[in-house]
């Protein structure tokens, strides 16, 4: 559920044309398994660091007000996932 919860907050920050693209990459793969085996278990609350989720070669457009840069996504601790 949470990584379903990841790859929505995903495509909303990319886009959806983007997010079509960025799926089907290797580097997107890998992201997911770095987020099971690294972030996702590491996560500590609301007040916790910033995590980031880099999508290697995926030449994404920049968006720094939604924590997207260098194809690198920020995951905050504040924000809100509802289910």
């Amino acid at each position: 559920m949470i990584n379903r919860l990841l790859e929505e907050e995903v495509q909303k920050v990319v886009g959806d044309e983007a997010y079509v693209k960025l799926k089907q990459t290797e580097g997107y793969r890998n992201a997911l398994k770095e987020f099971d085996v690294a972030i996702k278990v590491s996560f500590a609350g609301k007040n916790d660091d910033n995590k980031y989720v880099s999508f290697p070669m995926a030449n994404l457009k920049d968006k720094p007000a939604k924590g997207l840069v260098k194809n690198s996504m920020t995951l905050s601790g504040q924000v809100q996932i509802v289910c």
